[in-house]
């Protein structure tokens, strides 16, 4: 179909992944400020994501257990007769 045309133009598209470099440097700097460990895992994985990184693999650790908080015996007051 397009015999006999001529390359008039090349077209070099550049800087489509130029707010990838400024997206990884937000996430880096909110992992450093972000105490849970679990959404700091989950923004370490947004990053190797963006960076062409198959994180679905990897194993992941199973978030702790609430910890079940034990009831005391109320203090007994002395010389109350039962």
């Amino acid at each position: 179909m397009f015999d006999g045309y001529k390359k008039y133009i090349y077209i070099d598209i550049t800087g489509e992944k130029s707010t990838m470099t400024e997206d990884t440097q937000t996430l880096t700097t909110a992992i450093q400020l972000e105490a849970d460990p679990i959404r700091r895992s989950a923004l370490l994985d947004m990053i190797l994501k963006d960076k062409g990184f198959d994180v679905a693999r990897l194993p992941k650790s199973q978030p702790p257990q609430p910890q079940q908080q034990m009831v005391a015996n109320p203090p007994q007051m002395a010389g109350v007769n039962k």
